[in-house]
């Protein structure tokens, strides 16, 4: 079964760009949907993969952890 990969930090802001795109993709297939975030002031944009129903952050660049791509359920480390 496919599935996603955290990105703990972007090398640079090209590299999540190109990213966008590749996720944009996925939507326009069918294969994920952005959802409304838990925190709508947090800055986030969440994402289910509609395989298999996990939902994921794409972490802002202004965000001290970010920019990242994680899995919505699990803890940051500090």
């Amino acid at each position: 079964m496919f599935t996603w990969e955290t990105i703990n930090n972007f090398g640079s802001l090209r590299e999540r760009d190109s990213f966008l795109k590749w996720l944009q993709q996925q939507i326009a297939s069918g294969q994920a949907a952005e959802i409304t975030p838990q925190f709508q002031d947090s800055g986030e944009r969440w994402f289910q993969h509609l395989a298999t129903g996990s939902v994921w952050r794409l972490i802002s660049e202004d965000d001290p952890y970010g920019p990242g791509f994680w899995p919505a359920n699990e803890e940051m480390a500090a």
